[in-house]
């Protein structure tokens, strides 16, 4: 990797931990400024805590990540050194324009 791929990958993981992605189940490699994003998406939910350790509604989870999904996409699609971005969730998928749970992910 080098050193042009090295900061762009430093800047798209500050771009993920700003929107509070849990950074320890995906995978950021860049490679000639193409950009690859693999392993499980999921949004730190802070908010359980306050619940009681409540379950969280689904439909709520599901529309946080769908937004944050499309917010990072967008902001590192912006980047002028990002070539291609390409993305291999084991629990979301690229569906049209926006993003879909897989099932049973």
């Amino acid at each position: 990797m080098g050193p042009e791929d090295f900061r762009l990958k430093k800047r798209i993981e500050a771009i993920l931990v700003r929107n509070y992605v849990v950074t320890q189940k995906m995978n950021v490699d860049v490679i000639s400024g193409n950009v690859y994003l693999d392993g499980e998406f999921e949004v730190a939910d802070y908010r359980k805590i306050a619940r009681d350790d409540q379950e969280a509604d689904q439909i709520e989870v599901h529309f946080t990540e769908r937004r944050t999904l499309l917010a990072i996409e967008q902001e590192i699609r912006s980047l002028q050194e990002v070539n291609g971005l390409y993305f291999e969730f084991k629990n979301w998928v690229k569906s049209g324009g926006g993003w879909a749970p897989k099932k049973g992910g």
